[in-house]
């Protein structure tokens, strides 16, 4: 199953921790947004469909699926 790499998304926003006293005090906190295809291929229907429930049942936290079947 060859897999593609799609654009990831990066976001950094900065916090002041003491916003009256010591402006030059600060805090960054980043959120990194990683994307990739899985592509698989097969003539047999009942290999596709156990491949989407394996990936159904698996639990991955933080991680959204999006899964389009073409025909």
């Amino acid at each position: 199953m060859p897999v593609v790499f799609l654009p990831s998304k990066k976001k950094i926003y900065t916090v002041c921790r003491s916003p009256h006293i010591d402006k030059k005090s600060r805090e960054q906190f980043k959120i990194l947004q990683y994307k990739k295809k899985i592509i698989a291929m097969s003539n047999n229907l009942l290999a596709i469909c156990l491949l989407l429930h394996t990936i159904r049942i698996s639990e991955f936290p933080g991680v959204q699926l999006h899964i389009v079947i073409q025909h």
